[in-house]
């Protein structure tokens, strides 16, 4: 299945040089078409992240460091993608379910949204999501 209409794993280019390594997510505009106006990291977890939808948010999940594991539903499918860091990112294009797990010791995760935070657009129940999705033109 393709899942591009959905979500999309990107690679960020990372540089290294005995100083350590650079990883730069440049030319935001030419990657994300909405404009950015919250953003937020993960760090020290310890449980699993998530297990909610946000009504039209649009986001990018950046795995700055360490490893975790994405758990994407549409209402129909689960889909589970791996993200390492430094540089690899998830960016959501649709109202999608989300979990994440398995975060490896000392990982991060830097968030960008096209939205503030607003509790009233969030869908905490899978099975209310489910009913949700079924108005969304997948």
């Amino acid at each position: 299945m393709d899942t591009t209409k959905y979500f999309i794993k990107h690679t960020i280019p990372t540089h290294n040089d005995p100083r350590g390594d650079l990883t730069v997510f440049d030319k935001l505009d030419e990657i994300v078409d909405w404009q950015i106006k919250r953003s937020y990291w993960v760090t020290n977890t310890k449980l699993p992240r998530g297990g909610h939808c946000v009504k039209g948010e649009r986001k990018f999940y950046v795995m700055a460091q360490g490893t975790c594991k994405a758990k994407v539903y549409d209402g129909k499918e689960w889909f589970e993608v791996e993200l390492k860091g430094p540089g690899e990112a998830l960016e959501f294009k649709a109202d999608l379910w989300r979990e994440f797990v398995d975060f490896s010791e000392g990982s991060v995760m830097f968030t960008l949204c096209n939205m503030h935070y607003d509790k009233s657009k969030y869908i905490l129940d899978l099975k209310e999501y489910e009913e949700y999705s079924k108005t969304l033109n997948f």
